[in-house]
């Protein structure tokens, strides 16, 4: 907590990327098939929905998702 006041009080921590950090992914999302074989298909769905929640939401991951897809 006193890290992250301090890093919000020097304006060096985005809000909506803390509270992304904090809540996740919001709503129902359609995952695709995994494309790795080092990502078990578990864990998968929780993976795509962390990378296509920053996609949507974070401007600073704007295409992650379609460029992991791609390059995974």
């Amino acid at each position: 907590m006193l890290t992250t006041k301090i890093l919000f009080g020097s304006n060096l921590l985005n809000a909506e990327e803390f509270r992304f950090l904090l809540s996740g992914p919001a709503g129902e999302i359609k995952v695709l098939i995994n494309p790795t074989n080092w990502i078990s298909e578990n864990a998968w769905p929780d993976v795509y929905k962390q990378f296509y929640g920053m996609s949507l939401t974070l401007p600073a991951f704007k295409g992650l998702d379609e460029y992991f897809m791609k390059k995974p």
